[in-house]
């Protein structure tokens, strides 16, 4: 049976995301908003790009998928406009060419969509159904969703690279896709111990462990949108990006993942070598692509 989760706000529902298709590796997903097509916008950004809105026939039933990798095609996200009353489907694909094939086994989250819900639109009410696991985002107006394992990944995660997965769920989500904060800057929601509040949405897949979504909420009090918007971003290089950066350390500086892996004595020397070649080899295929484009 497929897994699917339900995104809620104060009761009203919001989207639906369907596992599907998954294998030991990879999978896929449906994501199908809830609101009337007038309400919804769909955005892609590319590298260095702000977000394109992308034009979709709004009489249609509209659904998106993000598709793992097949032996015909590369991964890729696109938007399915259903024809009810002629029980047809056309499909319209993002142009978003740089994207990560949704990869079960990942050592680092990876961020799949931003939602933003302004508090103006119609939504309707949520019934509860049992095929689904609902994930209440409150008062919250911006939902930031990463795919990752299962919840002790996460806490493994979080427990070795404690600043980098800091720096990774309270960054700008456009970040990934630039290296720079294009957009607004957003109030995100902390506890009192001056961590980030984050909630988690997890399910499973029948036929591999579990796959989980890591589901970071957001308050942003300058959201003036009259619609619900679902921003896909190239996010093939999300770790570089998030990794490659110089902080400062006693009136010197020093690479964010240097600091990290250096820090923490209790790091074994084997997870030490794996995220040492996984963030070398990240670096090494950003600054490729960023000679190639910019000589």
């Amino acid at each position: 049976m497929k897994k699917k989760i339900a995104i809620t706000k104060n009761g009203y529902i919001i989207l639906k995301i369907i596992e599907m298709n998954s294998n030991h590796d990879k999978c896929s997903f449906k994501i199908i908003p809830m609101v009337d097509n007038k309400y919804l916008k769909i955005t892609a950004t590319k590298m260095f790009s702000f977000p394109e809105e992308i034009i979709f026939d709004n009489t249609k039933q509209i659904e998106l998928t993000y598709h793992k990798q097949s032996k015909l095609y590369e991964p890729k996200i696109h938007i399915k406009m259903i024809d009810k009353i002629k029980n047809e489907a056309t499909y319209k694909t993002l142009p978003l060419k740089r994207i990560i094939e949704p990869n079960v086994k990942t050592l680092i989250p990876i961020p799949l969509l931003q939602v933003i819900i302004p508090n103006n639109i119609v939504m309707k009410k949520y019934s509860t159904n049992k095929e689904y696991k609902e994930f209440d985002i409150g008062g919250n107006n911006i939902i930031e969703i990463f795919l990752t394992n299962n919840m002790n990944c996460i806490y493994k995660f979080m427990y070795d690279l404690p600043t980098i997965s800091n720096v990774l769920f309270n960054d700008s989500f456009e970040l990934f896709t630039s290296g720079q904060c294009l957009a607004r800057n957003l109030s995100k929601i902390f506890d009192e111990t001056g961590y980030h509040a984050i909630k988690t949405v997890m399910f499973g897949s029948d036929v591999t462990s579990d796959i989980g979504l890591w589901v970071v909420n957001v308050y942003d009090k300058n959201i003036n949108n009259n619609k619900l918007e679902l921003n896909f971003i190239e996010n093939e290089f999300y770790l570089p990006v998030t990794i490659d950066r110089w902080i400062p350390i006693n009136n010197k500086k020093m690479k964010l993942y240097l600091f990290d892996i250096s820090n923490n004595v209790l790091l074994s020397e084997e997870a030490r070598r794996k995220y040492l070649d996984l963030f070398a080899n990240s670096i090494i295929n950003y600054k490729t692509y960023l000679n190639n484009r910019f000589k």
